[in-house]
């Protein structure tokens, strides 16, 4: 479960700055933990590439929009 702190949010404005889109928290796993959030958010700004549709699964949802949630 993602808890709001100063690490994560730190992140985020990081990934905001980067790629100009926010981290879309909505779209990740309830399971999902702030530490797995930081760890994509600092992979994808170091590759330069926003690599977190593929990491929480949501890239399929964006890609076949027949899919129901």
């Amino acid at each position: 479960m993602i808890e709001m702190n100063k690490e994560l949010i730190d992140a985020m404005r990081k990934f905001k700055e980067v790629f100009g889109d926010i981290v879309p928290l909505r779209e990740l796993p309830q399971c999902t933990t702030n530490e797995e959030v930081i760890i994509a958010i600092n992979e994808s700004i170091k590759k330069q590439v926003n690599i977190l549709p593929e990491c929480f699964g949501y890239k399929r949802l964006e890609e076949k929009k027949n899919i129901l949630i």
